[in-house]
């Protein structure tokens, strides 16, 4: 099962973008889609004092909120989803039509993939949609 921090590293390094940690642009690979490894941590590990209390804690269950679409959510949740870990997402109203795209990623991982929750937004604004994700 994940920890917080692994998590938070994790989804920091994927949220920060070209120029994060501290590297120059210019030593950011130039080709698309690919993210460089996350450079080591530093020899004293410094946890946010508001997250303290929670190191090495397990993570029961992880929130996302517009990430990618489910058939590439779903292998970088994948492993996370071990151990009884599940995922909550905040997905569009194209939530169906996502599920069917994802089918075949979640077969092949052994992910459960779940409509929750279903609901409409005020002022005709469409549907949103909370999808479940388990192993």
């Amino acid at each position: 099962m994940p920890t917080i921090r692994g998590l938070l590293l994790a989804a920091a390094w994927c949220a920060a973008g070209p120029g994060a940690f501290g590297q120059p642009l210019g030593e950011l690979p130039a080709t698309p889609g690919v993210i460089p490894a996350p450079p080591p941590e530093p020899a004293e590990r410094t946890v946010p004092p508001e997250l303290e209390p929670f190191e090495g804690r397990p993570v029961r269950v992880i929130t996302l909120r517009a990430v990618a679409p489910l058939e590439k959510t779903i292998p970088l949740l994948a492993h996370a989803l071990k151990g009884g870990t599940r995922a909550l997402l905040y997905k569009g109203p194209d939530v169906e039509n996502e599920i069917a795209q994802a089918g075949e990623e979640a077969r092949k991982r052994r992910i459960q993939v779940q409509v929750v929750e279903r609901y409409q937004l005020p002022e005709g604004l469409g549907s949103r949609s909370i999808v479940q994700l388990s192993a």
